[in-house]
């Protein structure tokens, strides 16, 4: 594996094409992808107990269109149904659009947004040249009332502050006099006034009895049986879900299963057993009465003879809090080469899914396009990353599977280009999980060559994506981690390492930062010009970017000189019916003969 991420970061360093990064120089504005802000309705619950009153205050507010702040945050334990809550609200709002944006992440809640804010009307220059928020909000203002956003998961407040304050009102959720309505869900209760949180509590006893005879099914026993054991959990919905659908495997086997509970009085004495206490509300409450109904659920599947259920599980919960491509991510070739989930064809993978899901454990839903994805609830995902089971190996091993999945997807002929637009939605799913193993191998002090490789190649990739599709601050920020693994792991001028900072220098550029994209531009020639020699395809590339720049800062002439020296060459080298050579040709004819 070794040899394999250093031929990941060989390829990156030598992946810098004339005429590609020529191009970059050259522009162009192309066509755009709608990112999917539907809402995820195949994760509605089909019976939501004890919502009703707010649902229908939130349905209200939507149609309304009454004045004032029209946000509305949703807070509270994880595991206590506010995006079934959410879900309820967009499955019946009528009238207006109804969009969905995920917040687990940076990347996923700009795309998300910067989505909505071209469905309600904004133009490309508009979001080239403003402010998201700005953009946002300005085009939300416009619209007539009954539209509806939910903003999901945002348990950082501060990611939704953008380049303002959340506090001050001017980031990506404001106090705007809109005729729609945001929701927001998440596990803080640290919100301005203005936000209207809202504290989403357990269910009492009665409701919660009611959504386990819903799971379970009534084999499963009676109403006072249902009772006792949603007073021992708590009333938590999540682990009420969790409760019912392992009662519904367990109620459905054709013949009893020795040790295994089938009804609720029979999962209350596990319970009792291990343990002996009642949950009760408290701020590790969801994290342990989880952990426990995933042990019992896991190892009903084990005794299934579904052992490997457990360690995908584990695996799916080192990838990013967010979408997950699976059928992207868990090609049975790369699984196969752990010692973890040796073997796996394609058949177990969908057979360990679909048990997993009918365990409640995971959601299945669709994704964008033709890409279906998988969700964790963020509580099960906590649960199983503490959880790890000994006898599987160290936790790290997954790790290390995980972070070659997501380089294999990145790297992958499915995924294609980041810069080709019909590719773009499959790089917004897995530009998340990308970014977050760079974020992981970052803090990990002294990484294996395998981990910076593979990290950085998949993030190198996801961030030329986010710079392909306008998302300019989000690709600086990645190009500069990259970056600076890369200095510390390779030095200075290793290809791999000029490469990322040839990014970083047209990230720059794109900004409008010429000053320093000059700077760096220059930095990077004089290194290739002694490295490589004055007319390597590097040093000529970073040439034409340089006179790119010497152009928009409008020392025309200097730029002029550059590029007839550049053409001069590629005549000699490439001839002249080259396309790059033709390319300059027509760049220096434009210049010679500009329009009026």
């Amino acid at each position: 594996m070794a040899v394999q991420a250093q031929t990941a970061l060989t390829a990156a360093g030598h992946g810098m094409a004339i005429g590609s990064v020529g191009a970059l120089y050259m522009g162009g504005d192309g066509e755009r992808p709608v990112v999917s802000v539907a809402p995820p309705m195949g994760r509605r619950s089909r019976h939501l107990r004890g919502r009703d009153d707010l649902v229908g205050e939130l349905l209200g507010l939507v149609s309304d269109g009454v004045g004032g702040s029209r946000v509305r945050v949703l807070h509270g334990l994880g595991g206590r149904g506010k995006t079934s809550i959410a879900l309820e609200v967009c499955a019946r709002s009528a009238g207006g659009p109804v969009w969905w944006v995920s917040a687990v992440d940076e990347v996923s809640l700009r795309a998300g947004l910067t989505a909505v804010a071209r469905h309600a009307g904004a133009s490309e220059q508009e979001l080239r040249a403003g402010d998201l928020g700005d953009v946002l909000w300005g085009r939300l203002a416009g619209l007539a009332s009954g539209w509806l956003l939910v903003v999901d998961n945002a348990d950082d407040p501060q990611v939704l502050a953008g380049s303002g304050q959340l506090a001050d009102g001017n980031g990506w959720l404001r106090p705007a006099e809109v005729a729609g309505l945001v929701v927001v869900t998440s596990r803080s209760a640290r919100w301005p006034s203005w936000c209207h949180p809202q504290r989403v509590g357990m269910l009492d006893e009665e409701l919660a009895a009611e959504v386990l005879r819903d799971a379970a099914g009534e084999q499963a026993g009676g109403l006072d049986e249902a009772r006792a054991l949603a007073r021992w959990l708590g009333g938590l919905p999540l682990a009420l879900r969790l409760a019912g659908a392992y009662l519904a495997a367990t109620g459905a086997a054709l013949l009893p299963e020795p040790g295994r509970p089938a009804t609720f009085v029979e999962y209350l004495e596990v319970l009792q057993a291990d343990g002996g206490r009642r949950f009760v509300a408290g701020q590790e409450m969801a994290e342990e009465v989880t952990s426990r109904a995933l042990t019992l659920s896991l190892d009903l599947l084990a005794r299934r003879g579904l052992e490997q259920a457990e360690v995908l599980l584990r695996l799916l919960a080192q990838f990013a809090e967010a979408p997950i491509p699976f059928r992207l991510l868990l090609d049975p070739e790369v699984l196969s080469q752990s010692g973890v989930l040796g073997g796996v064809s394609a058949g177990d993978i969908s057979r360990l899914l679909e048990a997993l899901a009918d365990m409640a454990l995971i959601d299945v839903t669709a994704g964008t396009g033709v890409q279906r994805v998988l969700t964790l609830h963020p509580v099960v995902r906590t649960a199983s990353l503490d959880t790890f089971a000994a006898s599987h190996g160290d936790p790290s091993d997954l790790e290390t599977v995980a972070a070659l999945a997501i380089y294999s997807a990145a790297d992958g002929e499915s995924t294609g280009l980041p810069e080709d637009p019909p590719r773009w939605p499959l790089w917004q799913l897995l530009a998340p999980h990308a970014f977050e193993l760079l974020r992981r191998v970052s803090r990990i002090e002294g990484p294996s060559s395998d981990l910076v490789g593979w990290a950085a190649y998949s993030a190198g990739l996801a961030a030329r994506a986010a710079r392909a599709q306008g998302d300019y601050e989000q690709a600086r920020t990645e190009f500069q981690a990259i970056y600076d693994i890369g200095r510390r792991t390779l030095g200075d001028e290793h290809p791999y390492t000029l490469t990322t900072r040839h990014e970083l220098a047209g990230v720059l550029h794109d900004q409008g930062d010429y000053e320093q994209a000059r700077t760096e531009f220059q930095a990077i020639y004089d290194i290739e010009r002694r490295t490589l020699g004055d007319e390597h395809p590097h040093t000529l590339a970073t040439r034409h970017n340089l006179a790119g720049v010497l152009h928009d800062q409008g020392d025309y002439e200097q730029a002029r000189t550059e590029f007839q020296a550049i053409y001069d060459i590629w005549r000699r080298t490439l001839g002249d019916e080259h396309p790059d050579t033709l390319q300059l040709r027509d760049l220096l004819d434009a210049q010679d003969n500009p329009v009026a």
